[in-house]
């Protein structure tokens, strides 16, 4: 029981002896909320807006290597290099 007395006068009977202290401080708990908010999702739209910028501005950007059958090479090699591990973890189709 002392504690829930203990809880009544240092944080219950403030809030109602100081009812405009305590609105703006919970206005302005509510505005720093609503400012973070707007941060973030500002950072995220400029985030996408720049993506798709760069995705117009460079293209399409995946690679593709054909090879032609009947030059005596087997269908695939690319003349060795699409068997390179470099290439493997790219977008490659090799005809």
């Amino acid at each position: 029981m002392p504690l829930l007395v203990l809880f009544y006068r240092l944080m219950v009977r403030p809030l109602f002896r100081e009812p405009v202290r305590s609105f703006l401080t919970i206005l302005a708990i509510a505005l720093g909320v609503a400012v973070v908010l707007a941060i973030d999702l500002a950072g995220g739209a400029a985030t996408g807006s720049f993506r798709s910028s760069m995705e117009t501005l460079a293209g399409d950007n995946d690679l593709e290597i054909v090879t032609h059958r009947h030059a005596g090479r087997r269908a695939g090699k690319c003349g060795g290099y699409a068997g390179h591990p470099a290439l493997f973890g790219s977008n490659i189709t090799a005809h």
